[in-house]
């Protein structure tokens, strides 16, 4: 039965990954039209709001991903509720937890294999967060007059 353990593993990862995917180029998408708004609203506040929600949209991505892998616990696996079987992705992907003693032996790669999947995707969003971050930077540096060399 490890094939169909592997299969279930290949597919979960794959969903995560078009989930992250979908999200980071959609916002990355939207850099354009943010920065038309940043150069109107030139304010701490609005760089506050847009960082605000670029944060809350990569952390529902996450909450997304660690559903995906909650409702293959819950009605693949059989954890007993959706509460325990989300709980058990939150731990998984986040790295906090393997699954022991909460998946049947026949499942029990799937703990560890959330946990890679989580340290992938956290890693790649913090990585697209800082490169999100500097784009927001350099939008709002003033254009210089020159190219800064003496003549």
């Amino acid at each position: 039965m490890i094939e169909l353990e592997l299969l279930a593993i290949g597919a979960l990862l794959l969903v995560c990954i078009a989930i992250q995917a979908f999200t980071l180029t959609a916002l990355q998408r939207r850099f354009p039209a943010i920065e038309v708004w940043l150069a109107r609203h030139q304010s701490f506040t609005s760089d506050v709001l847009i960082v605000y929600v670029v944060i809350v949209a990569v952390v529902g991505m996450h909450v997304a991903q660690a559903c995906v892998w909650g409702a293959f616990y819950r009605y693949v696996v059989g954890i007993d509720s959706i509460r325990d079987s989300f709980y058990h992705s939150i731990l998984a992907l986040t790295t906090m937890d393997d699954g022991s003693g909460v998946l049947p032996d026949r499942w029990r790669m799937l703990g560890p294999a959330e946990g890679l999947t989580g340290w992938m995707v956290f890693s790649w969003s913090t990585a697209w967060t800082f490169m999100f971050l500097t784009a927001l930077r350099d939008a709002r540096k003033p254009a210089s007059s020159g190219s800064g060399k003496g003549g």
